[in-house]
């Protein structure tokens, strides 16, 4: 079978995704690229080669050269789409999966161009449907709100989405047929996660933010709650992990606030394994994001025993299952996310028990995820 997966950004390898969304698909793709031909057509970012293999899984990187934008200029978007549709036309392949939002866009609009036996699907991470607004603001949002519409409007073969909060968002804002809809969650690589849950924390007390630097992840939230606490715990610190356009002024928001000793903004770590152990050693883990289809971040942390401070959305309250081993937080309890941080540093939440965590981690494993998705790719494709 040849698959082309149509995406916007994607990391050079699995040690540097970009986020949860280039995590999930490097996964899948490598695994299932052992047994069928894998193309993925996706953006070139500064630095990047037209063309290149990471674990059997063929690189195409069109359009022009771009820095990674959650709001990004219309007519780069619109020649990385043109260009898509080229490259997509050329592979004539037996599947086409459009993973995230401008890769299910570029694949909406192949309609009539491809060989009738060719399948179309699209993987849905989260929904914004009523949020692109508050979010992007009017332009930006209004824009991506027409284009949300216009791809939940395509008659998909498939729509994937990535966890059963995220399927119930699809039937109930856009009318799609549960029956067309097939959830395969995001999965951790289990042996990474087993040799850390038990790791001693770091001397100071520190939480950790993993987020990409856009303003939908809200990581100014938690830079303030953190100033509130740390005026009462005065060694603690927060490390920032992550990259994105609001970076310089989150940094401005620390230097008002006095912080710009006490927040390290880390970037986008090395590899998995400083990663895992950044994670680990942390006393605290926080998102107060807006939207979140799944929350792999978050997951790996519940699995780790991390106490963890996030926003309650549907999706993260699946994957901690409810709430154990952390806080979830309302978001009229927004204001108060300062006082709750202050607490959980000095009252840690106990994690869910050990053996429950690992039996979690195995059944999670990237390799049983991929094992379900080539069954349903296959279900699609015979």
């Amino acid at each position: 079978m040849r698959i082309a997966i149509a995406t916007e950004y994607v990391g050079d390898d699995l040690d540097h995704v970009i986020g949860g969304l280039d995590s999930r698909l490097l996964n899948l793709a490598t695994r299932t690229a052992k047994v069928e031909s894998v193309t993925i057509v996706c953006s070139r970012q500064p630095g990047q080669t037209e063309k290149s293999d990471i674990d059997g899984v063929n690189i195409r990187r069109v359009g022009r050269t771009r820095r990674y934008e959650q709001r990004a200029r219309v007519l780069d978007r619109l020649d990385f789409l043109r260009e898509t549709r080229k490259s997509l036309v050329e592979l004539q392949p037996d599947l086409i999966l459009g993973d995230g939002p401008v890769g299910a866009f570029a694949a909406t609009v192949l309609s009539g161009r491809l060989d009738d036996s060719t399948r179309v699907a699209m993987t849905a991470h989260e929904i914004w449907s009523g949020r692109w607004v508050k979010t992007l603001g009017p332009i930006h949002g209004t824009i991506g709100g027409l284009a949300e519409r216009q791809i939940f409007l395509h008659r998909w073969d498939r729509i994937f989405a990535v966890s059963m909060s995220t399927k119930a968002e699809i039937v109930s804002k856009f009318h799609i047929r549960p029956e067309n809809i097939r959830v395969v969650p995001n999965g951790v690589s289990s042996d990474e996660l087993l040799t850390r849950m038990s790791e001693n924390r770091f001397e100071n007390p520190t939480v950790t933010v993993v987020a990409r630097l856009v303003r939908q992840k809200r990581v100014d939230l938690a830079i303030d709650a953190f100033a509130y606490a740390s005026r009462h715990v005065p060694t603690a610190r927060m490390i920032i992990i992550g990259e994105g356009p609001e970076q310089s002024l989150l940094r401005s928001r620390c230097r008002e606030l006095g912080l710009e000793n006490r927040v390290d903004f880390v970037g986008a770590l090395g590899n998995r394994q400083e990663y895992l152990h950044t994670i680990s050693q942390s006393h605290l883990f926080c998102l107060l994001t807006a939207a979140e289809g799944f929350g792999l971040a978050v997951f790996e942390t519940f699995l780790l025993g991390v106490p963890y401070l996030v926003t309650d959305l549907p999706a993260l309250r699946e994957v901690t299952l409810g709430g154990l081993g952390g806080r979830l937080l309302r978001e009229k309890q927004l204001s108060d996310a300062g006082r709750i941080m202050l607490e959980m540093l000095t009252n840690p939440t106990p994690p869910l028990p050990l053996g429950e965590r690992r039996r979690i981690c195995y059944e999670a494993d990237w390799d049983v995820i991929a094992a379900r998705f080539e069954r349903e790719i296959r279900e699609l494709v015979p």
